[in-house]
């Protein structure tokens, strides 16, 4: 089976690039930054470019976890938000829907931004209602391909933890190096561990899904605090002779954090909460 990761150099589609290349036939696309040699560049906001690579390599199944992530872009230009998130699901239905004898399996991975983050607990049969440029740049997407194409499994993801990623990163080198870290406790969410996801794409590609929209996360609620608390636990028990920061809970409202909300919390039907294998 041929799969191409579109946007294998983010965080998320760099891991799976990793860690798909020795299992199937990958091709890994960048914008600016080339993580690996064999990565090809795509411009995903031009659509004849789109046409061309998938006319190029005609894979079998496509993982799409390119766009933009950076809420602070999103949120000043929403064009921009559709520029980047929601046009190229456009350009990639249609490049598909010109070439003849071919429907491969198109994996769009989505966001719990579509959803409004008041109540929480939020399941894929829920209505999305978006309040930011960025989920609803992710909400239109997810309608084009619910209405144009007849191939597609929606992943809803929500703050995937990993070695990469930003936040997690973040936590780990400030709870090594600092004396006193403030954390968000009135923010809730349900994070995802890197494995878990991977794990369950595994078994989306091996499986026969099509047409679904699924919730992929961790099982378990935190805010920020708490879940510094569980990584802070996971790493003095790895050295019980570190010495780690003092996690200080604080409110949102303070930093007047317009874009963290009461609770996005996601129900997921993969109930697996593991990070310690990213601390190794």
């Amino acid at each position: 089976m041929k799969i191409a990761i579109i946007g294998a150099s983010s965080f998320i589609g760099f891991r799976f690039f990793t860690h798909l290349r020795g299992q199937f036939d990958v091709v890994g696309t960048y914008f600016k930054h080339q993580k690996h040699q064999e990565m090809v560049r795509l411009d995903i906001s031009q659509q004849a470019d789109v046409e061309l690579f998938i006319k190029t390599y005609m894979p079998d199944t496509i993982l799409w976890v390119a766009g933009s992530k950076d809420l602070t872009l999103t949120e000043d230009n929403l064009e921009y938000a559709y520029s980047v998130n929601t046009y190229p699901l456009s350009y990639l239905i249609w490049s598909i829907d010109k070439l003849d004898n071919y429907h491969p399996r198109v994996v769009f991975f989505s966001t719990d931004y579509v959803f409004d983050g008041v109540r929480g607990n939020y399941r894929h049969t829920d209505t999305p209602t978006p309040q930011t440029n960025y989920g609803i740049s992710n909400q239109k997407a997810e309608y084009l391909l619910q209405h144009n194409y007849d191939n597609a499994i929606i992943i809803r993801t929500s703050a995937v933890m990993g070695k990469g990623g930003t936040f997690f990163d973040f936590l780990v080198s400030n709870l090594q190096t600092k004396e006193v870290l403030e954390l968000y406790d009135d923010t809730i969410f349900t994070p995802t561990p890197m494995a878990l996801l991977i794990q369950c794409v595994m078994d989306l590609l091996c499986g026969s899904y099509t047409n679904d929209i699924l919730h992929i996360c961790g099982s378990s609620v935190y805010t920020r605090y708490s879940f510094g608390m569980q990584i802070r636990q996971i790493l003095q028990s790895q050295n019980p002779s570190s010495k780690l920061a003092q996690i200080i809970p604080v409110k949102s409202q303070v930093n007047k954090q317009r874009l963290f909300f009461p609770n996005l919390s996601l129900v997921s039907s993969f109930p697996l909460d593991d990070y310690r294998s990213e601390l190794i």
